[in-house]
């Protein structure tokens, strides 16, 4: 997709010059019968007229406004994902949702106002053709032949235009393309490599900074023991990118599933739903800590024995006993999990058989099972660790 948004751009940038070409064509010609007249006079001249004919047409101040409109339309649009790529706007639901949507506004206005100009400027090309009965070239005249070649320079640069955006929204839809792609980072995990996606804060920065420096401080002044050092720094690197990558996940859903998969090892039922609350935590942007730390409810996690792909459902249990549906999980047989809520959390039971309540996935959250482990599986005591077990098995449900 990457190759496919770069050769957009390259075929817009090629039309954009061909562009530029056929107005130095326009002003050569120009000056063959105005040869007093500076090229900046020549075109300032032209695009007054051409205002002064948009004015005195209504059909033409129709296609100037869709212009303006679609043009100011894709400039906050792209203002909009600039804040989101620097993190300056946060949205209430999943950031990836926000992010196409907002692609799919700069797509829209782009198309509008692509298509408008294109309009414009082909009726305006033909109001300004020669006439072949008179000889006289005024400073509005423009060329058949130079006319017909703007229409096609500028259908192919809008042409280009939306393409590129459209590879970039459908890049944005899928996840190909995030809020975080942009600034590309090696995560180390103690299960392997992969490549992850993020945004570097100042603090992590210094701290790697400082922590490159005192290990080369350290390297330099006990070089007789350089392999027990460099066992050392590497287990520490260990530790701080495992740290980094788990307080990450546990607000960014969206970083999660950049996470390279880890092998699963053995997982309890428990486990499975802890790992997946954690998740559901992140993809509602809540408090990473907000299940186990809920005095005033119990958690109880059911699975359908007899149903397939593996499905989980929460439940919240009040003080007072009452019962509401926290979420509902599915692992298929690519350990892919889709993450459900429900419309009334204690609405009627009327899906799967009467066992729960009308749900729906949320968007954009199918995430690999193996992201989940390298984003919160941890042995020490840790809001994972606690979320799992605050998380109590209930009664196995038959589909």
């Amino acid at each position: 997709m990457i190759i496919i948004a770069v050769l957009l751009g390259l075929m817009a940038s090629y039309f954009r010059i061909r562009l530029h070409f056929d107005q130095h064509n326009l002003i050569e010609f120009q000056q063959q019968y105005h040869r007093t007249m500076t090229p900046l006079q020549i075109r300032k001249s032209r695009q007054f007229f051409f205002k002064s004919e948009v004015k005195k047409s209504p059909h033409l101040r129709r296609l100037q406004l869709g212009l303006q409109i679609g043009y100011w339309g894709a400039v906050i649009g792209l203002v909009l994902v600039a804040a989101q790529l620097l993190g300056v706007t946060t949205a209430s639901g999943d950031d990836q949702i926000w992010f196409t949507i907002t692609w799919i506004v700069v797509l829209i206005a782009a198309s509008l106002a692509g298509v408008t100009n294109w309009l414009r400027n082909r009726e305006l090309y033909a109001l300004t053709a020669p006439d072949p009965e008179v000889a006289h070239v005024d400073l509005a005249t423009t060329p058949t032949n130079l006319g017909r070649t703007f229409g096609r320079h500028h259908a192919g640069y809008a042409i280009s235009i939306v393409l590129l955006l459209l590879t970039i929204t459908v890049g944005s839809a899928t996840s190909t393309l995030s809020p975080t792609v942009f600034n590309r980072q090696m995560i180390v995990s103690p299960f392997g490599v992969g490549i992850g996606f993020s945004w570097r804060t100042a603090q992590s920065s210094t701290t790697s900074s400082q922590a490159t420096s005192a290990t080369t401080a350290g390297n330099d002044n006990r070089a007789s023991d350089t392999s027990g050092t460099s066992a050392t720094t590497s287990s520490q690197r260990s530790e701080n990118t495992k740290a980094e990558i788990h307080t990450r996940a546990f607000s960014d859903a969206a970083f999660v599933r950049t996470l390279p998969v880890t092998k699963q090892r053995y997982l309890t039922e428990q486990d499975q739903v802890g790992l997946i609350s954690m998740y559901y935590l992140a993809v509602t942007h809540s408090d990473p800590a907000g299940l186990e730390n809920d005095p005033g409810a119990k958690f109880f996690y059911h699975r359908i024995s007899n149903y397939a792909p593996t499905t989980y459902i929460l439940q919240r249990q009040a003080i007072n006993g009452h019962k509401t549906f926290e979420y509902l999980a599915q692992i298929d047989d690519d350990n892919q999990v889709s993450l459900y809520h429900f419309k009334q959390s204690d609405g009627a039971l009327t899906e799967l058989h009467n066992l729960v309540p009308k749900y729906t996935e949320y968007p954009n959250s199918t995430v690999k099972f193996g992201q989940l482990v390298t984003a919160y599986y941890s042995e020490q005591d840790g809001p994972y660790h606690r979320t799992m077990w605050a998380m109590q098995p209930g009664q196995a449900w038959q589909y």
